[in-house]
Parts: structure tokens; C-alpha cells; sequence
């Protein structure tokens, strides 16, 4: 409940561009600490097959990888907030374990 109330406040404060000298944000700066944590620690990987991007959700990220069999608690951890908005482009390469994290290359 109180991650939900603070990503609200973040989407209005981004939304009126309060907090941020009047510039817009960008989703990178949106993103809420403890999800970002969360996010990270679910990020691990063994082989390609391991990852599964579970992105885009507002405000988590564009790009969310994680390691599949954290995907079903990650998606809740990182479920979409309506009020908040940011159009993601596509990520570049494919989706691969590298050093142990799953990302893009």
C-alpha cells in the first residue's frame, strides 16, 4: 500500500514536473528504490534461457530482466500504475545471461 501511495505522488510530482527544476523526467529517475532493489536481486541467470523480461511497467522501467523463475512474484513486486505514463522504445539485441545478470546484447 504505502509503494503504491509513493508511486502515485512520484506520477504527480512527475506529471507537474514538481521536483524536477521544470525539466520532464525520465523513467530511469521514476523508479521506486525498493522495487529497484527488488528488481536487482531477481536479476540472475546461469544460461540465455534462465531470462525473462517482464518490462515495461510504469514506474519500474522500460527494461525489467529478471531470472524466470522469479517472473510470477516479480510482476507483482512491479505491477503498472495507470496514472503513470512514459512511452518505452524496443531494447536493442537479445535478451542473454552475461556474468551471471540477465540483460541485452
Amino acid at each position: 500500500m504505502a509503494v503504491a501511495a509513493l508511486v502515485v505522488v512520484i506520477a504527480i510530482f512527475a506529471a507537474m514536473g514538481m521536483g524536477s527544476g521544470g525539466r520532464k523526467i525520465s523513467p530511469e529517475e521514476m523508479q521506486v528504490p525498493g522495487v529497484s532493489g527488488e528488481i536487482a536481486r531477481a536479476n540472475y541467470c546461469s544460461v540465455d534461457s534462465d531470462c525473462v523480461d517482464i518490462g515495461p511497467s510504469c514506474p519500474a522501467g522500460c527494461v525489467i530482466p529478471v531470472n524466470k523463475r522469479e517472473e510470477a512474484r516479480m510482476r507483482a513486486v512491479v505491477a503498472a500504475d495507470a496514472s503513470c505514463v512514459y512511452t518505452c522504445s524496443p531494447p536493442g539485441g537479445s535478451l542473454k545471461c552475461i556474468a551471471g545478470k540477465c540483460g541485452y546484447a
